[in-house]
């Protein structure tokens, strides 16, 4: 299906509404913030650790080339460039084209109304990314499995109330079973 027709568009977009673009207020820069920095030791790491034998993206390029482009220092340099420069969100406008082109394509279903999107990542992109993913790797298993401190706080809050309550609970129903001549046996809480 033509991109550019202003039905499929439609069509895509109706399927997909993660697909329009996130307003500038989420991912405009904070003012004193600093831009995101990749380092160095984390692009080698990935560098090293290409797959083999497997296609990377709708392009010709694939894993294969990535490594070659890697072994040279000019080449390893470029990339890494690349890859900064998708951490900080700006990309020269014609690789960007290029690299939208290539993220979503669309195939006319046989009803010939609707289209199927198909979502694609260039190769290149999938390596900044990649190489993101491994140096926030640590900070992003801490985030997803650890409660935040005020998340902790205030479990532990609720567990107290609750072992309070419980506590007054067995206590109420003891003096009650007492009270109305129940032997000890039947006074213990389950």
């Amino acid at each position: 299906a033509d991109g550019r027709d202003p039905k499929v568009v439609a069509n895509y977009l109706g399927k997909t509404p993660q697909a329009r673009a996130p307003p500038a207020s989420v991912t405009a820069d904070e003012p004193g913030v600093a831009r995101y920095e990749l380092k160095r030791k984390f692009f080698n790491k990935f560098a090293k650790s290409l797959p083999r034998a497997r296609k990377g993206g709708p392009t010709q390029v694939d894993y294969e080339l990535v490594r070659i482009i890697t072994e040279s220092t000019d080449g390893a340099d470029c990339l890494f460039n690349f890859c900064t420069s998708v951490g900080w969100g700006v990309m020269h406008e014609r690789l960007k084209r290029l690299e939208d082109d290539l993220n979503a394509v669309c195939l006319w279903k046989d009803d010939g109304v609707s289209c199927r999107p198909l979502g694609l990542c260039s190769i290149f992109t999938r390596s900044a990314e990649r190489c993101i993913a491994l140096q926030e790797r640590d900070w992003a298993e801490q985030f997803c499995t650890t409660q935040l401190p005020e998340v902790a706080k205030a479990r532990a809050e609720a567990l107290e109330d609750a072992t309070v309550t419980t506590a007054t609970a067995e206590a109420a129903y003891t003096s009650r079973c007492i009270t109305h001549g129940h032997d000890s046996a039947e006074a213990t809480p389950a």
